[in-house]
């Protein structure tokens, strides 16, 4: 069998991550400002120490310049795009095991750091700086992807609109996966995370695209322990409270929630992680100990980004098996061999099931 592979389209990886050493290949930036660090030095590594400062009228000349005020900034780790990868391909040497521990990730970074006119962001809600991808940076990532041949692109990323008002970006959009999609290459993407009905004008892109396999979050109404004493599903699955449904939704996957009383973190999904910041955290003995910025753990996060890497995972399982099957044949494949736990609407065909998956 051939060895899986996904390109993680996203923040950044840490490639020297404990969990996640071996387990990353090609590492390349298609951000307008890239930063290098970590053991190679990578433009992919997550982190990010420049803004783009956009002029007050959000206009944007897309190239990173002194026209576009490219200013310093504290150096910021941002971990989604190393916990996306965890969920694929962690080896479990130390904390957490992926889905495919023998999977290789390529490191696609395609995020930008934005610093916003003053008092376009509440304080409450972060500041007036974002991390943003542009249409420019994720369409050549895509066709570099699919012209690279890897087999699976991992999306856990989004932008929803009002067709009526971008139905210019929604052909864009639909050309770059067609691309993809002639070239061999599947697209997982995330249905999105704002509860929004996706059945009427309002779209999410890339998964509401026909050709991309479109990824809901579910959660478990209850938790229990097994034999060893580990957490396992003890109640049925339940669409989680964020995540988009509706039509375009092919398959769901555990994205966690938290819980029925919403005080558990024990309820989301647990993978590598990259502090941000200093912060207290607690070491595999339960002590706690003082994480500074840019060293490595595990976390709790919640999102369909973080069930789109368990689909990516499992697909790229079944291209492994199936070198010659087309997109199309993968993507039936996955939906034909899903458990059905609920509503077409919410669940799609069903949560993804890799044991029957790859048999």
């Amino acid at each position: 069998m051939r060895r899986p592979r996904v390109a993680v389209l996203d923040t950044g990886v840490a490639d020297d991550h404990m969990d996640l050493d071996g387990q990353i290949g090609e590492m390349r930036s298609f951000s307008y400002c890239s930063t290098s660090g970590g053991v190679h030095n990578s433009p992919a590594y997550p982190i990010y120490s420049t803004y783009i400062k956009v002029a007050p009228d959000f206009s944007w000349d897309g190239v990173c310049s002194p026209i576009s005020e490219v200013i310093g900034a504290p150096a910021l780790y941002e971990p989604h795009g190393t916990h996306v990868s965890g969920t694929i391909g962690a080896t479990g040497r130390v904390g957490v095991i992926g889905v495919a521990p023998n999977a290789e990730v390529e490191a696609y970074k395609v995020f930008d750091r934005v610093l916003l006119p003053a008092g376009t962001i509440p304080p409450e809600q972060g500041g007036d700086f974002i991390l943003t991808a542009f249409e420019g940076p994720l369409f050549d990532a895509i066709v570099t992807a699919s012209n690279n041949g890897y087999p699976v692109i991992s999306m856990s990323l989004g932008s929803t609109f009002d067709i009526r008002d971008g139905r210019a970006s929604y052909l864009a959009w639909q050309r770059v996966t067609q691309y993809a999609n002639k070239k061999g290459t599947l697209i997982v993407a995330a249905a999105g995370n704002s509860s929004l009905d996706l059945n009427g004008t309002t779209v999410n892109v890339p998964s509401d695209l026909p050709t991309v396999l479109s990824v809901s979050a579910t959660g478990t109404s209850a938790l229990g322990v097994d034999d060893s004493g580990n957490l396992v599903a003890a109640g049925p699955d339940v669409l989680t409270f964020y995540s988009n449904f509706g039509a375009p939704v092919d398959v769901s996957a555990p994205g966690g929630d938290l819980g029925p009383a919403f005080d558990n973190a024990a309820h989301l999904i647990l993978s590598t992680y990259i502090f941000e910041f200093d912060s207290w955290a607690q070491d595999l003995e339960g002590n706690a100990v003082l994480a500074p910025a840019g060293s490595f753990g595990w976390a709790w996060f919640a999102g369909t980004s973080m069930a789109t890497p368990h689909v990516a995972a499992v697909a790229a399982q079944v291209r492994a098996l199936h070198p010659t099957w087309t997109p199309g044949t993968v993507r039936s494949w996955l939906k034909d061999h899903a458990e059905v736990v609920g509503p077409r609407q919410q669940f799609g065909a069903g949560l993804v099931n890799a044991d029957l998956a790859v048999h």
